[in-house]
């Protein structure tokens, strides 16, 4: 009986994780538009050539954004994690990739923010590394021009 709830266990845990790095791998559509997710090129599959050992991480770098001019934007790749065990400690960079140019504070933390001054779409690419491999994804924000002309501080 133990064997069968070990097998079962072990059936599901496997299905979990497959079905999370499936995903994590997919495009996905934010507002309208597409949101690259992927690894880097020459990446073939969840294992490194001889290493057997080392997973792509997977990088999140949240859902689409919006804001008004002026608010501080907070980008949050919190979710990112990497399924190798032991734990590997993972690195993160943020890059600009559209929009009016913008400061970005803690780009190489999980959680980068930045205070537009221009009313447009930006986006944003999030890469994850474990030192090995490494992942990304994008975000996209809209920012507008605040109500009234004032601000409305709610990101």
């Amino acid at each position: 009986m133990n064997g069968e709830r070990d097998r079962s266990w072990k059936a599901g845990l496997t299905l979990a994780i497959v079905l999370t790095l499936f995903a994590c791998f997919m495009s996905e559509i934010v507002a309208g538009e597409v949101v690259r997710r992927g690894r880097s090129e020459g990446e073939q599959g969840m294992l490194g050539e001889g290493d057997g050992a080392n997973a792509v991480p997977c990088a999140d770098a949240g859902p689409a954004q919006w804001g008004e001019i002026g608010d501080r934007v907070r980008l949050c790749g919190a979710e990112s994690f990497d399924t190798d065990d032991p734990v590997i400690f993972l690195t993160w960079e943020w890059v600009q990739l559209e929009g009016p140019s913008v400061y970005l504070e803690s780009s190489a933390s999980p959680g980068a923010s930045f205070v537009p001054q221009a009313a447009g779409n930006y986006r944003f690419r999030l890469t994850v590394s474990d030192g090995v491999r490494e992942a990304f994804d994008e975000v996209a924000v809209e920012v507008n021009q605040a109500a009234g002309g004032g601000r409305a501080g709610w990101i």
